[in-house]
């Protein structure tokens, strides 16, 4: 990665910021901790007691790692703070800081869990090498609420054994609104389910086997990271997570790293010990009984593929790696050919199309992917190999596109053209047949809020799209009741399509 020196004032000034961001959204977990743990200290008595705030902060945080865990999240700020100088304007800067956390505190509608990721991202420097266009909320509870229908699942919703067994997992996280939004669902089809079977709800118990067991968030950027960590605790702060599977996966450096695409070709990724961020799952020793040397990042075999992956592509002032320094840059890039050499992924396409043959070896059959990409996955030359991988091994579900004027794309701060796409991974016997459809929807509206997302959402699940092979209404959702010229949200403009038909036009190069 870039050295202080090799950074351009603005890059400097992101990184202040998000550092500072950092900070502040540590102190807020650490004063709503204190509210539900005796050995954590609300944030007025530390510093009331403490004469050299940052060496105080610097050994709270450490108690907290060592003695209650909240790694992803105090590891990160507590590393920042004490690279901080000790001097007075420091100290003050810190308190500052605190005074903020304590006023968001106190607005508890403040708490959103998009807050903290949405100022992130304007913080962002750079997002364009990165390709790190976050998914809008709306967006987000719309694609997750399809994806889990509980009666598209073999699984019994109300049980949490069972659900301790299921895996979703985000390649490219950023700070987490995919993951925060599947965890959402699962929770909605929990409460229902249990409600139907007259069982006992405990939000608790699904809240922490969500974060330790179910949900694995991987990304290069550890900054967005401890924000994913902090937006899932913050969801039940009384419950204390004995681990949480977020991994900040390298980029460039010596060994020439791809973030979460170095699964493409295996199950597991070994990090250097001494890797910024890295939590120790644990340790190897070598067979002289010497010192550790690295850590292991296994993904699992998942159910659910959750993610909005980069866009950079090789074409177009190819910002492939463009946040690395101009030798790594390229030996980055040289590797990254090679790797997809011989896979069903373009890199003139984008990462995106990368990052969906990443996840497809360890996707279980049956299971899914939610995915926001660029609409030129629908007919674009380039995504030809993706759009293959997908018509041989996957049965498509939902094609989603936004024809608001004002509004093309499902991610924050960028203008591109986006689709969202839900597809099924198949068995190898199994035939796609006439009769199975896909679910085409054109937004004539995008949604600005989730309350609307989910009110598509319900609409598109209790309705039946028009039937657009056979040219009839099959319960068309077209009718509207007296009294209203039109709906808000065009869910109306839903189409069904035979599988097959679709087949030919969506796998066409």
């Amino acid at each position: 990665m870039k050295t202080a020196t090799e950074l351009s004032p603005r890059q400097v000034m992101s990184v202040t910021r998000i550092s500072g961001l950092v900070l502040v959204n540590a102190m807020i977990f650490q004063e709503i901790l204190a509210e539900q743990n005796g050995d954590v200290l609300p944030l007025g008595k530390l510093i009331a007691s403490e004469k050299d705030i940052i060496q105080g902060f610097g050994t709270h945080w450490q108690h907290i790692i060592d003695d209650i865990n909240y790694y992803p999240i105090f590891y990160v700020a507590r590393e920042i703070l004490l690279n901080i100088p000790a001097n007075k304007d420091s100290h003050d800067a810190i308190l500052r800081l605190v005074d903020s956390a304590r006023a968001i505190v106190a607005n508890r509608a403040a708490l959103r869990h998009d807050l903290m990721g949405r100022i992130y991202h304007r913080l962002l420097a750079d997002a364009k090498y990165l390709g790190t266009y976050y998914t809008s909320i709306p967006a987000a509870t719309l694609l997750m609420k399809l994806a889990l229908q509980p009666q598209n699942w073999q699984i019994d919703w109300s049980d949490l054994t069972q659900l301790k067994q299921f895996r979703v997992a985000d390649l490219a996280c950023g700070t987490g609104t995919l993951l925060m939004a599947t965890a959402d669902a699962i929770a909605d089809n929990y409460i229902h389910a249990s409600a139907s079977a007259d069982k006992a709800i405990d939000v608790g118990a699904l809240h922490q086997l969500l974060a330790e067991d179910v949900i694995y968030g991987f990304d290069v950027l550890i900054s967005a990271l401890h924000l994913t960590a902090s937006t899932l605790s913050m969801r039940v702060p009384h419950i204390t997570f004995k681990k949480m599977c977020l991994f900040s996966l390298p980029l460039g450096g010596k060994d020439k790293r791809l973030g979460s695409i170095e699964f493409l070709h295996s199950d597991s990724v070994q990090l250097p010990m001494d890797f910024f961020g890295s939590a120790p799952v644990y340790v190897e020793v070598s067979p002289k009984g010497g010192k550790k040397t690295k850590i292991p990042v296994e993904l699992p075999k998942v159910d659910l593929f959750s993610m909005n992956a980069p866009f950079v592509r090789s074409v177009g002032g190819n910002l492939l790696f463009g946040s690395l320094p101009a030798t790594e840059r390229a030996k980055a890039q040289e590797r990254l050919k090679k790797l997809v050499r011989d896979t069903q992924a373009s890199i003139t396409a984008g990462l995106g199309s990368v990052f969906v043959a990443t996840a497809d070896p360890h996707l279980k059959v049956g299971g899914r992917m939610a995915l926001v990409l660029p609409k030129a996955l629908l007919s674009g030359v380039a995504w030809g190999k993706t759009r293959d991988l997908l018509s041989h091994h996957y049965r498509l579900e939902y094609i989603i596109v936004s024809q608001d004027p004002k509004q093309w794309n499902f991610s924050e701060s960028t203008k591109l053209s986006e689709a969202l796409v839900i597809v099924r991974k198949i068995h190898a016997g199994e035939k796609k047949t006439a009769d199975q459809f896909v679910t085409c929807i054109g937004l004539w509206r995008n949604p600005q809020t989730a309350v609307e997302a989910l009110a598509i959402a319900q609409q598109l699940l209790n309705e039946t799209a028009q039937d657009c092979k056979r040219a009839r209404r099959v319960n068309s959702v077209r009718r509207k009741p007296k009294g209203r010229r039109s709906y808000p949200y065009r869910a109306e403009c839903s189409a069904r399509l035979p599988i097959m038909a679709v087949a030919s036009e969506f796998c066409s190069n």
